[in-house]
């Protein structure tokens, strides 16, 4: 869940914004099948800029941390009282394209790509020997990552649709400030793809939708691993947080 602050707005185009974020990870590994494992949070101030019909950007900061809960509960990943705490914070800008075709095909689509150059990193890891064990998130440098989102079939307030992205960050040697950009020991690939169905009301819309997913490294456990998903969803969002 979400939401979106507009402070500011320049000549019916430009934009001051906040926005902030929070998802709850949990299994059924309990005696009331619901057990809170892990909790992410990201917080963003963003300045948009809405060109024409067909292009937007924007460039902000965006802080993004994720905490472990109830970790240490019997049955938990070990007996040794294993954690991970993930914070990464960046400077972070889009540019996004909208079009009512997709090859020569009548496909409405926004396409966009993102990129981010990491400022404050922080892979807290207990015990401390599991420091360093896979991706390092103090070693982490940028990303940068495609997307687009393409209505397959419209009716008249309602679609189905297409979404894709992907996301490649970089890993430097070591965690210096700077020398993580010169010496890149690895590059993780995310993706995302899901299909799913539309309806658009007046006060926001609502998506119900499955998917796929594959980390890297998911960070949902003391130590790195990758992970895949099979995902089943619904999403709400608001039409006119921020329009132009």
């Amino acid at each position: 869940m979400g939401a979106i602050w507009e402070f500011a707005r320049w000549g019916g185009d430009k934009s001051l914004l906040a926005y902030t974020g929070m998802e709850l990870l949990a299994n059924t590994h309990n005696d009331i099948d619901f057990k809170p494992r892990g909790a992410l949070w990201e917080e963003g101030l963003v300045y948009a800029v809405h060109e024409n019909s067909s292009f937007d950007w924007q460039l902000g900061t965006i802080y993004r941390c994720r905490h472990d809960i109830d970790n240490i509960d019997p049955n938990g990943y070990s007996d040794i009282n294993q954690q991970r705490t993930l914070i990464y914070c960046s400077l972070s800008g889009k540019a996004l394209w909208t079009s009512p075709h997709l090859l020569g095909m009548n496909i409405p689509t926004t396409a966009w790509l993102h990129g981010d150059a990491y400022l404050v990193r922080e892979d807290y890891r207990i015990p401390a020997s599991d420091d360093h064990i896979g991706t390092d998130f103090q070693n982490l440098a940028w990303s940068i990552g495609p997307a687009f989102q393409s209505k397959l079939l419209e009716w008249h307030a309602s679609s189905m649709y297409l979404m894709v992205n992907a996301d490649f960050s970089a890993f430097g040697r070591d965690s210096g400030f700077l020398s993580r950009f010169g010496s890149i020991a690895t590059l993780a690939v995310d993706s995302h793809a899901e299909l799913g169905y539309e309806f658009q009301g007046r006060a926001g819309r609502m998506q119900f939708y499955a998917g796929w997913e594959s980390w890297h490294d998911d960070g949902q456990t003391p130590l790195p691993r990758n992970a895949r998903y099979v995902l089943l969803g619904i999403r709400t969002t608001g039409t006119d947080v921020v329009s132009f």
